[in-house]
């Protein structure tokens, strides 16, 4: 999985591995004139939300406020702001509710702008805990197990050749493979194939549930 790094705006400025996925297609901007309206996630369970949204050619900052009932429970501010901004931040602990995450734009203190959007938040009874978080494999599955360039798992065994294909497959101990597999590719007209390659493969970070063959 590939992960993107997100800026994280605010006094304690960092960076997190997660990327909040913000719709950032052009599809979203409106041609020759900002979009007064503004994209947000919101993260209860890490506690992070991220915000998306255009800026007046004369605004030099931002404030974002997150309210339940009317009341502010979360406040932050931006500033040195671009044409089009994503700034991402930390949210308190948000309690069922329906919240209203407000934004505004101004120009040294005159207000441009403000736009409001709501959201409701719904904690679920499987929030905060643990599964996923180990490499246990539970009963019935069988952790993977590796020996020379073979990979066994519940029920298939696998046998990779120096190319990276398969040199073997046995579902339920049977062979399957009627011969052995190859690269094949054209190029300038003709054909080849690729039946070795230099080196040796290897896993390389096998574990109980994943692996990487290099």
């Amino acid at each position: 999985m590939l992960f993107r790094h997100g800026q994280i705006a605010g006094p304690a400025a960092a960076n997190y591995p997660f990327a909040l996925p913000i719709d950032t297609a052009s599809i979203w901007k409106i041609k020759g004139r900002i979009n007064t309206q503004f994209q947000f996630s919101i993260y209860p369970g890490l506690r992070k939300a991220g915000i998306r949204f255009d800026a007046e050619k004369n605004a030099n900052r931002a404030e974002v406020e997150i309210l339940l009932d009317g009341k502010v429970v979360c406040s932050r501010k931006f500033a040195l702001l671009k044409a089009e901004n994503h700034f991402y931040f930390d949210l308190p602990e948000l309690k069922d509710g329906k919240y209203a995450i407000r934004l505004s734009t101004f120009a040294g203190q005159k207000k441009l702008r403000t736009a409001s959007r709501d959201f409701v938040r719904r904690e679920f009874p499987w929030e905060k805990n643990c599964l996923g978080i180990t490499e246990k494999v539970y009963a019935p599955f069988k952790p993977l197990t590796y020996v020379g360039n073979s990979l066994k798992t519940v029920l298939n065994e696998y046998t990779f050749d120096n190319t990276g294909l398969y040199a073997e497959i046995k579902p339920r101990g049977e062979s399957i493979l009627k011969g052995k597999t190859a690269l094949c590719f054209q190029a300038n007209g003709k054909e080849g194939r690729i039946t070795r390659a230099g080196g040796n493969i290897h896993f390389h970070s096998g574990s109980m549930q994943q692996s990487m063959l290099l």
